[in-house]
């Protein structure tokens, strides 16, 4: 199984995929992972660019904190934001998430129990989970 988190200061999206490659589950959660043995776990970590200010880099260091918290002492990949999306804006990157997947994915996806204004990190969980099976 795949386990793709993208981090929240506050909780992360989470997606979980088969090793068919299927998305099996969607969430938002602050509960640390606890995969089975056979898991492997990518998340997302921060990038500090040029021109970010002070302020940024210490929200960044954040989620970097979050990450670390979320994914404990699993063996996980950290990928950079720039190495699996690069500077796409959101909604389009969001909506190229969508198109890649499968009715029965979409249906997983309307199904996640996730807070108003969250999904974005949802749809980057998921996102990441494409792009590292080969299907983005």
């Amino acid at each position: 199984m795949l386990i793709a988190v993208d981090p929240g200061v506050h909780a992360c999206g989470v997606a979980y995929f088969m090793p068919t490659g299927r998305l099996v589950h969607c969430d938002y959660t602050s509960e640390p992972l606890e995969p089975a043995c056979s898991s492997r776990v990518v998340c997302e970590i921060p990038q500090v660019y040029s021109g970010d200010g002070v302020k940024k880099a210490k929200a960044l260091i954040d989620l970097a904190v979050a990450a670390g918290r979320m994914t404990g002492q699993l063996e996980t990949e950290y990928v950079r934001p720039a190495n699996w999306k690069g500077q796409v804006p959101k909604d389009i990157h969001h909506a190229r998430v969508r198109a890649c997947l499968t009715e029965e994915e979409r249906r997983t996806l309307s199904e996640c129990d996730c807070p108003r204004g969250k999904l974005h990190n949802v749809l980057d969980a998921i996102g990441l989970g494409l792009k590292t099976l080969g299907r983005m």
